[in-house]
């Protein structure tokens, strides 16, 4: 997972964040980008979503799989779907939930993702 974000703070955040985990990020590159390998980005997600409560709401959707693995789903289709959409869209739509703690938006994602493999 790439990401370019301008905002200094939000990245200071995020690497404070990660450091906290103990995962590491590339930023080599360029200092606005953030590159997670997908169990970084997963962990990193954590952070922002209640999980106990998530995990609430997948079981009472006849989930059996652990968030991990759902994410890990999920992101293979989200990756089919950044091929065919614009960015912008795929941001708002797919990612923000995640990060705004959407969770019934979130387990709707997993319906899908569940639905389709």
């Amino acid at each position: 997972m790439i990401f370019n974000i301008e905002n200094p703070l939000l990245i200071d955040y995020i690497k404070a964040k990660l450091k906290e985990k103990r995962l590491l990020s590339d930023g080599s590159f360029s200092p606005e980008i953030i590159k997670l390998k997908q169990y970084a980005y997963i962990e990193l997600l954590k952070d922002f979503l209640d999980i106990k409560q998530l995990n609430i709401q997948l079981k009472e959707n006849g989930f059996t799989n652990d968030f991990n693995t759902l994410m890990k789903k999920y992101l293979k289709k989200l990756s089919i779907k950044i091929l065919d959409n614009s960015n912008d869209f795929i941001i708002d739509e797919y990612i923000s939930p995640f990060i705004n703690n959407k969770l019934s938006k979130v387990v709707e994602f997993f319906k899908e993702s569940k639905d389709n493999n």
